[in-house]
């Protein structure tokens, strides 16, 4: 365990900082087996955003990074980056190398910490803080950006989509390979290494169009997801569903259900992959209070983390959070839960503070209950 927050964590705000969502990466991740990188963003002395052609220093916050080697757990380097948004990520990229992603710049690094190329953005300093988001793809091969250019036209001033722009990035050689301007602001929630977007509702194809129905949208497992690989999608959990209809749904990209697990029992669930498509990390937890005839919503505590093999469909991990003593907020959107790429380390960020790191078996046991 290491606890994170005296060395400066800040957990990520719960509110939804994006149009479409919740930001599109967390604070935890692993560029390889052997390290985690842990992210936050601190805020500067108050001020105005900074114009264009200020120095970096004037940017009002400062994205942080501790570099820990994942098997003795201590921190091995640390680094810092101005920003002008609380909303810059690290993500993982191929090789064990990682990107630095903040709305004026995008920085490729080496697993050696060493900075290899750069790419200025063109986003807008008015939409800097709130207007942007990106998707990584499954494997870190590419970067899909959506924002608010530097420069409109008249028109597109004008308009409610303001200029929105959309591109695509090589994370390899960290250019722009495609861009366009989209009819509106498009909700892609997931991307894959093989240039395939999946849509809010269910529909795929190219990131910049035309998409189709992945299948049947009465079928439900036609809901979107994202992509476990480049052939297969995992498709979202039905929340509203009774405890007997939760079930996971494993669909390949041509609409065919491969196969589905029903869920543990629980009343909601936060998720996490790794980056080769065959492990899941599944929290679940239980409602607590709430009167809904008086419109209270209940709060929710963390009873376990379970890890499913995919290719095995088995669970082949139990981390009890009331034995542990762990407690994590489901409303935070900042996903404080990750998997190493292989599947054989799993990382977290308690309520507390701490971060928790856990080997996972390397060969699936018999199948167990779910329950």
């Amino acid at each position: 365990m290491l606890d994170v927050r005296a060395l400066g964590y800040e957990a990520y705000p719960a509110a939804r900082e994006l149009r479409g969502g919740p930001p599109s990466a967390g604070p935890i991740c692993f560029p390889t087996e052997r390290q985690v990188v842990v992210t936050f963003v601190t805020q500067q002395a108050p001020g105005p955003l900074p114009r264009r052609g200020q120095p970096d220093d004037s940017l009002p916050f400062r994205l942080h990074a501790l570099f820990i080697n994942a098997k003795t757990g201590h921190v091995d380097a640390t680094r810092e980056w101005p920003t002008a948004s609380n909303l810059a990520r690290v993500v993982p990229a191929l090789g064990g190398r990682f990107v630095v992603i903040t709305p004026d710049r995008l920085m490729l690094y080496s697993p050696d910490l060493e900075l290899l190329k750069g790419l200025d953005l063109p986003i807008s300093r008015e939409a800097s803080r709130d207007a942007w988001e990106f998707l990584s793809s499954q494997g870190g091969r590419y970067l899909l950006l959506q924002f608010e250019p530097r420069t409109l036209e008249k028109e597109e001033a004008d308009s409610s989509l303001r200029g929105v722009q959309l591109e695509l990035v090589d994370v390899e050689n960290l250019e722009v390979i495609q861009k366009w301007r989209p009819k509106r602001w498009d909700f892609l929630t997931s991307l894959s290494d093989d240039r395939l977007a999946l849509k809010m509702g269910g529909k795929i194809g190219r990131p910049e169009g035309p998409f189709h129905w992945l299948c049947s949208p009465a079928e439900p497992y036609c809901r979107g997801g994202r992509f476990l690989d480049d052939h297969t999608i995992f498709s979202d959990f039905l929340e509203y569903a009774t405890i007997s209809e939760k079930r996971m749904y494993f669909v390949s990209i041509s609409g065919e259900l491969l196969f589905s697990e029903r869920c543990p029992k629980g009343d909601l669930f936060r998720e996490a992959f790794s980056a080769d498509g065959r492990r899941l990390a599944l929290q679940v937890f239980k409602a607590k209070g709430g009167i809904s005839a008086l419109d209270i919503a209940p709060h929710y505590a963390l009873m376990r983390v379970m890890v499913y093999d995919i290719p095995s469909r088995r669970w082949v991990y139990t981390l009890d959070a009331k034995k542990q003593r762990i407690k994590m907020d489901p409303d935070r959107f900042s996903r404080e839960l990750a998997l190493s790429p292989d599947g054989s380390l799993l990382g977290l960020i308690t309520q507390d503070g701490m971060l928790e790191l856990y080997p996972l078996p390397e060969t699936s046991p018999p199948s167990s209950p779910t329950q």
